[in-house]
């Protein structure tokens, strides 16, 4: 037995709908930011800013550098965790991103 054609052609219309998928937005859909915990001139803020031009050309985007300095790199950190999970802002820290908190034992407003 058979089934009617009509019948089919729904089925298969309606396993198209289903697993159709949503197309994906473009990356990067804005212009991206480098937050450097550390002052201009200095060897993060040098490679960050050799770093952005070449990220700007890959991305078709422009890619600005922006250095917050001060506060043992917590406020380029929470800069960072303010600015959204959306992959546009990146931080370029040292050594002393790392090791401070622990050198310290400050309680930090982040994990």
């Amino acid at each position: 037995m058979s089934a009617n054609p009509i019948l089919k052609s729904l089925l298969a219309a309606l396993l198209a709908a289903c697993c159709a998928t949503a197309p994906a937005q473009p990356f990067p859909s804005k212009p991206m930011r480098i937050i450097v915990p550390f002052t201009a001139g200095g060897t993060n803020d040098i490679l960050a800013r050799l770093l952005a031009p070449r990220l700007g050309e890959a991305f078709a985007q422009p890619v600005i550098v922006d250095n917050r300095p001060g506060g043992d790199t917590v406020i380029a950190s929470d800069a960072l965790l303010r600015s959204g999970a959306d992959g546009h802002t990146l931080l370029l820290p040292g050594n002393s991103h790392v090791l401070v908190p622990h050198l310290t034992k400050t309680p930090l407003p982040f994990d």
